[in-house]
């Protein structure tokens, strides 16, 4: 019985195969070419080695083969922390060609990248990493890993100082990286966690080119561009390289911080190795070396994080308009021309120096100058920074000719010396504004009031006068009813001119419906806006959306000035806040130096809930 169930599934196995065949041929034969079978799908994820060092970053990569579309799988592995890279699609698709027919052939391929890196030491393993395809879920295999400790070494050193042990929340703190260099290397690979560090706003801080005999050299550390300086110098019996970089640190959370560690890849000579031996007995790629090869090693060493402790501002004596800067700074504004005329522009610089003015901005000169008495540039001042001092010049306008003065500015700080707050201010200028002479209608026609009969019609004090009433003294004569017409024609046909060309003026520019096409229009043009600026412009461009729907001056406008529009309900409460939080933000960034801290998306989501309202 046995026999005859093997015999049967041969013949069906036989049968069944003899039926495929024939279908090919038969969609040969019809000139159709045959669909391609699915791909099977699979997961492949992988590493370029599985031996790494704490604080190396390395690259993972997920390929997913036999799919349409995939979404990137989110990783979150405990022993090391992950950065997605993006994703391509490494799909292709060819053409072959079977006795004349065409046949596609296509294959699908994903690959999806992140950036690991390890956390701990120890062995550890990448887990299987799951990918959902059509609702079926897909799994790679897991990846070993060794993680290693930095080791140190004699031949390279990585030192990272700070110029101060304790400051204030805000203060400026340089941090100084020095790498010692006593061997030939062939590539390097800086890793600096400091600059992703929540805790600290860096910016980098070029070396002072004023010294001569300095050699600069140009690094990359984690993928940032850094000028260092090069020198020589000998420590512990042995000559070393030196290169020195430096960055200001501002922190912005209190307490004992510690810098993170960072690490630093480098790739040196190891020795030589006999090369195999190939035809006519050499290495084709050993030309001159007589049979040996150079080999490298890739060895991670550590650069320790200092400790940095950092104190809160008092809040006593506080002022209102502080905006976090903490140092001892000073202020001087210039203006030039100082005698004008109204309405002529006057430059007006404004230079702040102080331990560090990368960051400032401009103090709110509408703050200070009022608009009854001047009228400031709408555009952002021009700013450069040199030698610690920062410049910012900007155009201002005198309204009257009763300005005698540019009031002095103010700018708040906190001095860690003196451990109290205190404003740099700067002296007024002085000013001579002249009135602008506008000609009027007596200028030209004289003093109408004056008869023809009036002793000196035509001379002033004896002599002649120089309006052009003379040539109009005697009485008009008419000599009928066509000169009487003529008359009230030259005597009406001119005002009602004039009245229509008023009447086409107004309504050809009527502000109103100017205002209210603005208004309308406020929240597309900021969203239009915001598409290419950068975030130091986010705040501006919340101003002018404002200028937009109030009809006010962007530089003027106040927080004030948009609260008090809201409806008076339970319902904007909720608005009102969060227009407050933008204003706060928005200011600090601005004129503080605390960085930029308004999003885009926040700024539309407000922006789009006051455009209802308002």
């Amino acid at each position: 019985m046995a026999s005859t169930s093997s015999g049967s599934m041969d013949f069906l196995r036989t049968h069944h195969l003899f039926i495929q065949l024939a279908i090919v041929l038969l969609c040969l034969l019809a000139g159709v070419a045959p669909l391609p079978a699915a791909e099977d799908v699979t997961i492949e994820a992988r590493v370029a080695s599985q031996e790494v060092y704490v604080g190396q970053p390395f690259t993972l990569q997920l390929e997913v083969r036999g799919a349409e579309a995939v979404e990137q799988p989110p990783l979150d592995l405990r022993n090391f922390k992950v950065e997605s890279q993006g994703s391509s699609n490494r799909s292709q698709s060819y053409q072959i060609s079977i006795n004349g027919t065409l046949q596609t052939t296509k294959t699908l391929s994903y690959i999806f990248q992140y950036q690991l890196t390890a956390v701990t030491a120890g062995n550890h393993a990448i887990p299987a990493i799951s990918v959902e395809v059509d609702g079926v879920s897909y799994q790679s295999r897991p990846i070993s890993m060794t993680v290693k400790e930095p080791q140190e070494m004699e031949e390279f050193k990585v030192e990272v100082t700070l110029s101060k042990a304790r400051c204030y929340r805000g203060e400026a703190v340089i941090m100084t990286t020095t790498w010692f260099i006593a061997e030939d290397l062939k590539g390097f690979d800086f890793n600096l966690p400091i600059f992703t560090d929540q805790r600290f706003t860096v910016f980098p801080r070029p070396p002072d080119q004023s010294a001569s005999g300095q050699d600069l050299v140009e690094l990359e550390v984690a993928g940032q561009k850094v000028i260092g300086e090069k020198k020589s110098a000998r420590r512990h019996g042995r000559d070393y390289v030196t290169i020195t970089f430096q960055h200001t640190l501002i922190p912005e959370s209190t307490g004992r911080l510690r810098l993170p560690d960072g690490t630093l890849a480098i790739t040196t000579f190891a020795g030589y190795r006999r090369s195999q031996q190939h035809s006519f007995g050499m290495d084709p790629f050993d030309m001159f070396g007589n049979g040996r090869r150079k080999t490298y090693r890739t060895v991670v060493i550590p650069a320790r994080g200092p400790e940095l402790e950092v104190l809160e501002l008092p809040s006593r004596n506080r002022p209102d308009d502080f905006t976090g800067l903490v140092g001892a700074y000073s202020l001087e504004s210039t203006a030039s021309p100082t005698t004008v005329n109204v309405g002529d522009p006057i430059e007006l610089t404004v230079r702040v120096s102080g331990p560090f003015v990368d960051n400032l901005s401009l103090p709110p000169l509408t703050a200070v100058l009022p608009a009854a008495d001047f009228k400031t540039a709408m555009d952002k001042p021009q700013a450069r920074v040199n030698d610690g001092i920062k410049s910012f010049t900007t155009t201002i306008r005198a309204r009257h000719h009763e300005v005698k003065s540019i009031p002095g500015l103010s700018l708040p700080f906190f001095n860690p010396e003196t451990k109290r707050y205190e404003v740099a201010r700067s002296a007024a200028i002085n000013l001579d504004v002249k009135p602008t002479r506008l000609v009027t209608a007596d200028d030209a026609v004289g003093d109408m009031g004056r008869s023809a009969n009036d002793a000196g019609a035509t001379t002033i004090n004896n002599a002649a006068r120089q309006d052009i009433r003379p040539n109009y003294e005697n009485p008009i004569t008419t000599a009928g009813g066509t000169d009487k017409l003529l008359y009230l024609a030259v005597l009406i046909v001119p005002p009602l001119l004039f009245g229509l060309m008023l009447f086409v003026d107004y309504y050809c520019h009527d502000d109103s419906r100017e205002l209210r096409h603005r208004r309308r229009q406020a929240y597309r043009r900021l969203r239009k806006k915001l598409r290419s600026a950068d975030q130091d412009d986010f705040f501006e461009l919340w101003l002018a959306f404002l200028s937009d729907k109030l009809g006010i001056p962007a530089r003027a406008i106040t927080r004030s000035d948009v609260l008090t529009r809201l409806p008076q309900d339970d319902t904007t409460a909720e608005l009102a806040a969060e227009i407050n939080r933008i204003f706060d933000q928005g200011e600090a960034a601005l004129y503080g130096g605390l960085g930029h801290v308004l999003e885009k998306d926040d700024l539309l989501q407000v922006a789009k809930k006051v455009a209802k309202v308002l």
